[in-house]
């Protein structure tokens, strides 16, 4: 049997108990409830205050009941439902890693509590844990990588929705205003004159690995995981080819690129000099093909102190013309709009770097810079004369 009740609030004259709709003396504008009776036991689920659509749901509730569809209100907490959740997750170890520092956060706040009765108001007191604990460590974060996190505690909530945990997902009912968007990736290229001076660099000719490995990234838009977790079994310099099975990340070598399956990479006539002149120094033994000097997987973060001295030695700032910060993945950046403004198909393009779609390889990579841009616009002589 189903039936509606209705909550008063505290500051009711009638008190803070639950009675029946419309009592008279009421000061407040109370909220409803349905009730299930099952087995001796009460249970009551909060569907709003406003009357018509509580009386709403209790018409469908009774249909339930009737037809013995009536499910009882979960009683999973947070905590259990993000181990089950964590444990069936089919996704490489590194994402898998990247999920749990989300919920291991989400726990911290709202764990013991009820899937089911989490609220936005409960998401968004996460992202504030999030800012407050990495404020401790002296840690900034941007909106990204809140709108990162959100993203992630929307997929385990919709995992709970789907399961019949909770009805609609907090997630969900956060106003948008109110929600950190990630900020737009700027194109973080070096300009040819810039390329020039920082792969002229002493310091970083001397290390030898990353510098072939730095003109590699420039001719063919390889990532840095994928450089370091490269084999000479991948790469075929008669063919003019190397293909993309794996990549170094988060300290580990893992047998998938970012986009989930292999690529093959064209190597133009640049890159095959680049690959033909390091193996001639390294030799064709089998295994990585760039090594640290010590042996094992090129290191990210002695690649990026690396270049960042040989960017402050060649007097190239860390913002590139465009606003993007510059890094080692800027050699990708720089890959993209050098192709694209010497005229390649960005099809051809979208598919060298592995890119899902080529709006992204267009507005975030292929940027063209102010001086072709201007050259493009000198080009154009006599075009438009009246």
């Amino acid at each position: 049997m189903a039936s509606l009740i209705t909550r008063h609030s505290r500051k009711c004259q009638l008190g803070p108990r639950t009675t029946a709709p419309d009592a008279p003396g009421c000061t407040c504008s109370p909220s409803y409830l349905t009730v299930v009776r099952r087995d001796k036991q009460y249970m009551r689920t909060p569907v709003g205050s406003d009357r018509k659509v509580a009386e709403k749901a209790l018409s469908l509730l009774k249909v339930k009941v009737d037809a013995d569809e009536f499910e009882a209100p979960s009683s999973v907490t947070f905590e259990k439902h993000a181990a089950e959740f964590l444990a069936s997750l089919r996704r490489r170890p590194t994402t898998r890693d990247q999920y749990k520092v989300t919920l291991d956060y989400a726990g911290a706040v709202f764990g013991p509590k009820l899937v089911r009765k989490l609220t936005a108001a409960d998401v968004t007191a996460m992202l504030v844990h999030v800012e407050n604990e990495n404020r401790k460590r002296h840690r900034t974060v941007t909106d990204g990588t809140l709108a990162k996190h959100l993203r992630t505690l929307s997929v385990c909530l919709e995992d709970a929705r789907r399961k019949g945990r909770l009805a609609v997902n907090p997630v969900s009912r956060i106003s948008p205003s109110a929600k950190p968007k990630a900020r737009k990736g700027e194109p973080s290229s070096f300009d040819d004159e810039e390329l020039r001076r920082l792969l002229a660099d002493p310091g970083l000719r001397l290390r030898e690995p990353y510098y072939f490995a730095a003109r590699l990234a420039v001719t063919t838009g390889m990532r840095f995981g994928e450089l370091a977790a490269l084999r000479l079994s991948d790469v075929r310099l008669l063919e003019g080819e190397l293909t993309l099975r794996r990549q170094f990340t988060a300290g580990q070598e893992v047998d998938t690129t970012k986009g989930g399956r292999p690529r093959i990479v064209d190597l133009e006539p640049e890159a095959r000099r680049v690959l033909e002149e390091w193996l001639t120094l390294r030799g064709f033994d089998p295994g990585l093909v760039f090594e640290r000097e010590t042996g094992g997987h090129l290191d990210n973060a002695e690649a990026r102190k690396i270049l960042y001295a040989a960017m402050k030695a060649a007097g190239i700032a860390r913002v590139g013309e465009q606003g993007g910060s510059r890094d080692w993945h800027s050699f990708r950046h720089t890959y993209a709009r050098r192709a694209l403004e010497r005229g390649a198909l960005i099809q051809w393009v979208q598919s060298q770097l592995g890119h899902s779609s080529s709006q992204l390889t267009t507005e975030t990579y292929g940027k063209w810079s102010r001086a072709a841009q201007k050259r493009e616009a000198e080009n154009l002589v006599d075009t438009f004369t009246v």
